[in-house]
């Protein structure tokens, strides 16, 4: 099923009005398929909500979880570790799909690799989008620190809004405004998803630095 998604969605060269019809066909099969709003014809979504179906979707089916618990799993499995963005690379590549317990790629095509790896990487650079990095200091920065909560929340909220053209130090002043918007005025629960990840790998860790702040927000 994950392969004629992704071949659904990305093969051929199709304008952004066709695309967006697919998007939210895609999403409205997944909704349809477990009873939700939002399966039916005259229910409608938005290109928003079909992009985060979609991305939960194939995180389920590839990783039986979202990439943050998934890397906070791994991150308790060994606590002693100090954990860096290079070690997210290493539990999640982006240019291959990740050969993992219940998945393994090596038992696909070579030509479902190839297609599965396009929703993969789309997927991740949504969900993760400070990997689009990889510079020296970003691959040392610790999981458990203020750099990486701005660095995390800032390419997050920029990736959503204005799409790749932000740089590493736009996405760390921005994420550093939101942290501290956050900690003054509270966050709602529809911006949860550009914090909740650095107060997950902070508390795994059980000597972050944020820990205060992400009890403070209520995460």
């Amino acid at each position: 099923m994950l392969y004629f998604a992704s071949a659904y969605l990305f093969d051929g060269d199709r304008g952004s009005v066709e695309q967006d019809y697919r998007l939210k066909s895609l999403a409205r099969a997944i909704l349809s398929g477990r009873g939700l709003y939002g399966g039916e014809k005259d229910e409608d979504i938005s290109s928003e909500q079909a992009s985060n179906v979609i991305r939960h979707w194939v995180f389920e089916n590839i990783l039986r979880n979202s990439p943050e618990k998934y890397i906070e799993s791994k991150i308790k499995e060994d606590k002693s570790k100090s954990y860096t963005i290079e070690d997210i690379r290493g539990m999640l590549p982006m240019d291959k799909l990740p050969d993992i317990k219940g998945f393994r790629p090596v038992r696909l095509t070579a030509a479902e690799r190839t297609e599965l790896s396009k929703i993969w990487k789309k997927r991740m650079m949504e969900q993760m989008s400070f990997l689009a990095f990889s510079n020296a200091q970003v691959k040392k920065m610790p999981l458990n620190g203020y750099a990486f909560a701005n660095l995390y929340a800032g390419a997050r909220f920029l990736k959503e809004t204005v799409g790749d053209n932000f740089t590493f130090d736009e996405a760390m002043l921005t994420g550093e405004e939101m942290w501290a918007s956050a900690a003054t005025e509270g966050i709602s629960e529809s911006e949860m998803r550009f914090y909740l990840a650095p107060a997950l790998y902070s508390s795994a860790t059980e000597k972050g630095n944020i820990n205060q702040d992400a009890n403070d927000l209520y995460i």
